[in-house]
């Protein structure tokens, strides 16, 4: 009887560990998406979203389809126009931010998962302190990854009170 016990407690913690893989390729794959998503708004965030002047240049540059700015903004003065499409360019941004947050969030709390069953599965093994710990570098680095996302929503904030600022300053 007690080896059967011990195979089905080998087994339980054969299937948590393949379980655990697959749910350590998604978070992996998941980190790594997070990763170049920041890449991409730091340039962004470097270049025409680093202070009013430049997302006005930028939105000359680039403007938004004509539908679009003469829907939201309403307005013929060229210049308030572009500062109305720098105020809906910072809204888009922030809207894919908080997406991929989302998206992010979403990943990890459902393969988050794998790892907790991999830690039941083990409580008898000395793994199990390990495997704490590994499930807490995880946490960690999802925490610092919030962060990264919270902080490009706080800098277009400030960019957007900047920009209204400057709009002032034009009137």
């Amino acid at each position: 009887a007690n080896n059967e016990i011990g195979q089905e407690d080998a087994l339980n913690i054969k299937k948590a560990a393949i379980a655990l893989r697959g749910d350590l390729a998604l978070l992996k794959a998941n980190f790594e998406a997070n990763e170049l998503f920041f890449i991409s708004e730091d340039v962004i965030f470097k270049t025409y979203m680093s202070s009013p002047e430049l997302l006005l240049t930028y939105m000359k540059i680039n403007p938004l389809d004509q539908n679009t700015a003469e829907q939201q903004c309403g307005i013929s003065d060229k210049v308030l126009v572009l500062y109305c499409e720098g105020k809906l360019k910072i809204e888009q941004e922030k809207q894919n931010i908080r997406e991929r947050l989302e998206t992010s969030l979403k990943a990890y709390q459902s393969n988050i998962g794998g790892t907790a069953s991999l830690i039941t599965a083990s409580q008898t093994l000395v793994e199990s302190l390990k495997n704490k710990n590994f499930i807490k570098g995880i946490k960690k680095l999802m925490l610092a990854h919030n962060k990264v996302f919270l902080n490009y929503l706080e800098e277009l904030d400030a960019l957007e009170r900047s920009l209204e600022q400057s709009k002032r300053q034009y009137l």
